[in-house]
């Protein structure tokens, strides 16, 4: 009996969002635990985010701000429940 085949655009969570969530947290995490300032966590966040954005600058000015701007959402969502703690 086969399984029947999803298409690659019809899956749930695709391979490239879990990549880009997991370099993120590691990226943040690391640049944070590197780091001695006062507000380290809004420096990690802002330095992962430009670091991101760098490296998307080859498509365009734009592709990079709209990056930019998508990964500080990101961030945002993924460490919200843990920021008040």
């Amino acid at each position: 009996m086969h399984k029947k085949q999803i298409p690659k655009n019809q899956l749930p969570i695709t391979r490239n969002k879990v990549e880009l969530r997991t370099r993120c947290i590691v990226v943040q995490s690391s640049l944070e635990n590197f780091l001695t300032c006062k507000h380290k966590t809004l420096v990690a966040i802002v330095m992962a985010n430009l670091l991101f954005a760098t490296v998307h600058v080859y498509l365009s000015l734009a592709g990079a701000a709209l990056v930019f701007a998508h990964m500080g959402k990101l961030v945002k969502f993924l460490f919200a429940p843990f920021i008040n703690q």
